[in-house]
């Protein structure tokens, strides 16, 4: 039988663990309130600047070649965000069997999906289903506009070689700490018609230069990184556990 000093030392051991757990969910919250903040300062940044080309559609500009439709699609890439740990629920699997079936129904509108996997998670279920190229680890994590940036570059260069016919990214939107939705959504070729048109006086009276076509050129490509940056922010934030 336990003696009353081994009882004292084991209820010393739960304080201690007691001390810790509750230091990890501090940290924990922490962390999930600083994306949840980022990733609605990424929103609200998008938002303003779908508005800002919003205005410059109205006004006849032509982002060119980047929303110039394919008249058959062929070659379809795919940007996917997931985490690279597992340990949060259905976030990386229901996300990754939803491209599989999005995938599944391409043959007969798209014929070839090719995936961009950046997490390892992603890169770990599709290795032997899909082209799924690098895991990428440690990007989804820690999200930055500038890897954005990388992305965007590289998708735009080969949708404007002609490498791939379409490009959309696949992510979870962030819910709430335990709901998450899987979105598959188009990058290219752009569709500004999908943005709401622009209103009030100082869009009617805005003056621009350079041109409406150079300016909607240079808006869409930032447009494409603004969706990729906005889609990692909501990666980062569904991916951290519920405190």
């Amino acid at each position: 039988m336990p003696t009353l000093n081994e009882y004292n030392i084991k209820i010393a051991r739960l304080k201690n663990t007691r001390k810790l757990t509750s230091t990890m969910k501090l940290v924990s919250a922490n962390k999930l309130r600083r994306a949840q903040q980022a990733l609605g300062a990424a929103q609200d940044y998008a938002r303003r600047f779908e508005a800002l080309i919003g205005q410059v559609r109205d006004r006849g500009g032509d982002p060119g070649p980047l929303a110039a439709a394919r008249r058959e699609v062929r070659r379809v890439r795919v940007v996917l965000f997931t985490s690279d740990r597992g340990l949060c629920g259905g976030f990386n699997n229901n996300l990754c069997k939803h491209v599989l079936q999005w995938a599944g129904e391409a043959p007969a509108r798209a014929g070839r999906v090719e995936l961009n996997a950046w997490g390892q998670r992603g890169f770990l279920f599709f290795r032997n289903q899909l082209p799924a190229g690098d895991a990428a680890a440690g990007l989804t994590s820690r999200p930055s506009f500038a890897a954005a940036s990388r992305i965007g570059r590289d998708v735009r260069r080969a949708f404007l070689a002609e490498r791939c016919d379409e490009v959309y990214v696949a992510y979870n939107v962030f819910r709430s700490a335990l709901v998450h939705t899987p979105e598959i959504r188009r990058l290219l070729p752009l569709d500004l018609a999908a943005i709401p048109p622009a209103s009030g006086p100082a869009a009617a009276n805005a003056i621009l230069q350079p041109d409406a076509d150079a300016l909607a050129a240079q808006l869409g490509e930032r447009l494409v990184d603004l969706w990729l940056f906005e889609a990692l922010m909501h990666n980062a934030a569904g991916s951290m556990p519920p405190a």
